[in-house]
């Protein structure tokens, strides 16, 4: 898998309603040093992509009281239930999984 798009790279064209949160995924690779990697491999990998960037939350996502003061913010990277949400294309032709706020298992720190 390829690295997280940054925030500012991302421009779904979607926003999050209800208890949702839209997260920008990292690409899944198309070959692996010279050796392509083939479609069903590619396919089974999206589903086991578990991170991702926050790029929008809608603003009853983690208003539940029972989050505490773990609840992500836009720009943060998560990670997810494995088969969580629904993949989608944005407007920006970049992955992105819909994904609910009860499926979000932690936030990653980066390095600084």
């Amino acid at each position: 898998m390829g690295s997280i798009p940054d925030l500012a790279d991302c421009r779904p064209g979607l926003r999050a309603t209800g208890f949702a949160m839209i997260v920008a995924v990292a690409p899944v690779a198309e070959k692996h040093g010279s050796v392509f990697i083939p479609d069903s491999v590619r396919d089974k990998d999206k589903l086991t992509g578990v991170q991702g960037r926050v790029v929008s939350k809608s603003p009853a996502c983690f208003d539940h009281g029972q989050f505490g003061d773990a609840v992500p913010e836009l720009g943060d990277i998560v990670q997810f239930a494995k088969l969580a949400g629904v993949m989608t294309t944005g407007a920006d032709g970049r992955e992105y999984r819909i994904i609910q706020d009860k499926d979000v298992m932690a936030i990653v720190e980066e390095a600084a």
